[in-house]
């Protein structure tokens, strides 16, 4: 991610992104999904907090597209190895440039509340342990 010029002026502009939204970009960062694909890693990497139902997906996926962050990709497995009927979605360069820009602001948010030891790299600390 360029840290100037307008790109990355129109990614910030963004900020900040729906935390499910995030979640969906994120699980495109290493290569193109197909939506029961996105389901599975967002969940995985919610650790099972985030569930998205289906309808909501593609919701998502459908105005993620509008605004320029995705696009559904004509690249397909092997036709043994594929349903036809799945729909595949990767990041538009803009895309990448919006998450990596999420991922940076709650990365220092991340670091704050370290700072202030309400989290630590592994957990919340409870109120009753936090220095004052």
């Amino acid at each position: 991610m360029t840290d100037t010029g307008p790109a990355h002026d129109a990614a910030l502009s963004m900020l900040p992104v729906n935390p499910r939204d995030f979640l969906i970009l994120f699980s495109l960062i290493d290569g193109e999904r197909h939506g029961y694909g996105v389901l599975k890693h967002v969940s995985e990497e919610s650790e099972g907090r985030v569930r998205l139902d289906p309808a909501n997906l593609y919701r998502s996926l459908k105005r993620l597209m509008k605004d320029g962050l995705l696009v559904e990709t004509e690249k397909r497995p092997a036709s043994d190895l594929d349903d036809e009927r799945r729909r595949y979605y990767a990041l538009t360069d803009f895309g990448t440039e919006v998450v990596a820009a999420e991922a940076t602001r709650l990365s220092k948010l991340a670091d704050a509340a370290r700072s202030r030891n309400l989290v630590t790299d592994s957990e919340i600390i409870p109120e009753s342990e936090r220095s004052r």
